[in-house]
C-alpha cells in the first residue's frame, strides 16, 4: 500500500485483485467512469491546482490509478477471450487477423498514394515512406518546398502540410500560405509543420475530402 503525501493530504491507493475494480477507501478509483476517484476527483484537483508540485504528484497518482485500472477491467475481458481461442480454430483466425491488421497501415498508405497519383496538382510527387507516409512533394513557392504528408497509424491519420526546406519553420512559409488559402486556424502548430488529426476508422472518408479540398485550396493560393 502506497501512500502519497502533498501539502498535509495524505492520498492511500489499496491494492486491487480479482474483483477487477480498482478501489481507495471503499471508492471506485478508475472504472471509466465520470463519477470515480480519478475522474471525480483526482482530474479535476490536478486542474483547478495552482501549485506545481500538488499538480505533478496529482498528474502521477492519476495516471498510476488509470494504469493499474485499466489491468482490472481488461483481466475479464482476457479471460473470456482465452476461453475463446480453446474452441476449435479460433486460433488461427486471430492469428491472421492480427497479421492482416498490422498491415493495415501499410494498406492505408498504398491506398492514399493510388486515389491521388492521377490527380497530383499542384504537387508533381506522391510516395510511400518508410510504410506509415504518403507524403506529396515537389511544390516550389518562393523560398520553399511544400509538402504534405498523410502519417498513419494504426488508429489516426495525421495530415500534415510543411516547407520541406524549413522544417522548424523559421522562414514562416508554410504559415504564410495556410493564412493566404484562409485557413491556418484549422491546424495545430507541430515541431515540422501544421497538423489535423483524423482518427481512423470514423474520419477515413473525412481524410480523402480533406486531402482534395486542400490540394485545391492551395493550387488557387499559389495562383493567385
Amino acid at each position: 500500500m502506497e501512500f502519497i503525501k502533498a501539502h498535509g493530504a495524505a492520498i492511500k491507493l489499496s491494492n486491487y485483485s480479482d474483483s477487477h475494480v480498482v478501489r481507495e477507501e471503499g471508492r471506485l478509483a478508475y472504472d471509466e467512469g465520470t463519477d470515480d476517484l480519478l475522474n471525480g476527483w483526482v482530474a479535476k484537483c490536478e486542474k483547478v491546482s495552482a501549485n506545481p508540485d500538488a499538480k505533478h504528484i496529482l498528474r502521477q497518482y492519476g495516471q498510476l490509478l488509470k494504469k493499474l485500472g485499466g489491468q482490472a477491467i481488461n483481466k475479464p475481458i482476457m479471460k473470456k477471450f482465452y476461453e475463446l481461442m480453446l474452441q476449435d480454430d479460433n486460433l488461427q483466425t486471430a492469428l491472421s487477423l492480427k497479421s492482416m491488421l498490422d498491415e493495415l497501415v501499410l494498406y492505408r498508405v498504398e491506398k492514399i498514394i493510388d486515389t491521388f497519383k492521377s490527380d497530383l496538382a499542384p504537387f508533381e510527387r506522391v510516395a510511400n515512406w518508410h510504410d506509415d507516409t504518403a507524403y506529396f512533394t515537389n511544390l516550389i513557392w518562393k523560398e520553399a518546398h511544400f509538402g504534405i504528408d498523410v502519417i498513419v497509424s494504426p488508429e489516426t491519420s495525421i495530415f500534415q502540410f510543411w516547407d520541406r526546406d524549413d522544417a522548424a519553420g523559421k522562414k514562416g512559409f508554410a504559415k504564410l500560405m495556410l493564412r493566404k488559402m484562409n485557413c491556418l486556424g484549422d491546424y495545430i502548430n507541430h515541431t515540422e509543420g501544421f497538423r489535423k488529426t483524423f482518427r481512423f476508422p470514423a474520419d477515413e472518408n473525412a481524410l480523402y475530402d480533406h486531402i482534395r479540398s486542400f490540394k485545391a485550396k492551395l493550387t488557387k493560393a499559389i495562383a493567385s
